[in-house]
């Protein structure tokens, strides 16, 4: 910054290319440090750096100020905001590990096959993130999910190792998860614990809200797993019973049921 006119911050840079008004210089650079580039593409052909001059100036245009990244660095918050989707089964792994492992809180509702899923790649991370919250450094993990027969034995898992977990019936068409700083979200079924082919990731507080408040009232309509599975072992199956307020509703639904036994 005390030696160029200015410089700004772009996330996910992933080459080098240099531009003047009559040539352009890209260097195949290693990503060992200090060491030195053994290739280099060079043009003076005017359409090329032209082209190169565009793509130049949109980056530039969709970056910021390298004195407004420092002071989000400095004080350790987020400004810009950005919403994505990773169609790569590996990346998506990547992605929602690289959350969970960032997170100070983790709020998760889950299909049947996503407590799978789950339990398959992101168990010991989890593990790491109660042994913090035993210490004071993390707020804890909360899952929802359908609990069946089925994930029952992930379920205990989960349990024994410290996460709060609730039952609810009737979920959203989609897992999603929620911590402090983003949301990750898909609308696959992930059955078996199927690898998970897209990815929604966003930190756009108007998203990271949304998803908050769905996840907080399906929490407080959930049953505790514990009592859940209770019912599954005696095969009763109490999550049947609803309650229903309006008379007019219930008159609909007593309607609906038309065979009568004598």
């Amino acid at each position: 910054m005390s030696i160029v006119d200015e410089v700004r911050h772009l996330d996910g840079i992933k080459g080098n290319f240099m531009i003047s008004e009559i040539e352009y210089l890209a260097p195949a650079t290693s990503h060992e440090e200090t060491k030195l580039s053994s290739l280099i593409i060079y043009s003076s052909v005017r359409e090329i750096v032209e082209h190169q001059q565009y793509v130049f100036e949109t980056l530039w245009n969709k970056s910021m100020s390298a004195e407004k990244r420092i002071r989000e660095l400095k004080q350790g918050i987020t400004t810009h905001y950005q919403t994505k989707v990773i169609e790569d089964p590996d990346a998506v792994v990547k992605e929602i590990a690289r959350q969970v492992a960032n997170s100070n809180e983790i709020c998760a509702c889950l299909t049947c096959g996503g407590m799978q899923y789950s339990y398959n790649h992101f168990f010991e991370i989890r593990k790491k993130l109660l042994e913090k919250q035993k210490k004071g450094e993390h707020k804890g993990v909360r899952y929802i999910s359908n609990i069946t027969q089925d994930n029952e034995k992930f379920v205990k898992a989960f349990l024994d190792a410290g996460i709060r977990i609730r039952h609810v019936k009737n979920l959203p068409p989609m897992s999603f998860g929620v911590s402090d700083k983003e949301i990750t979200a898909t609308i696959e079924k992930m059955e078996g614990g199927k690898m998970v082919q897209n990815l929604l990731v966003s930190n756009e507080p108007a998203y990271i809200n949304h998803f908050r408040s769905i996840f907080e009232d399906l929490w407080a309509k959930g049953i505790d797993a514990e009592d859940r599975i209770k019912e599954i072992d005696e095969g009763t199956d109490l999550t049947d019973i609803e309650i229903i307020q309006n008379p007019r509703k219930g008159i609909e639904r007593a309607w609906s049921y038309r065979e009568v036994r004598i």
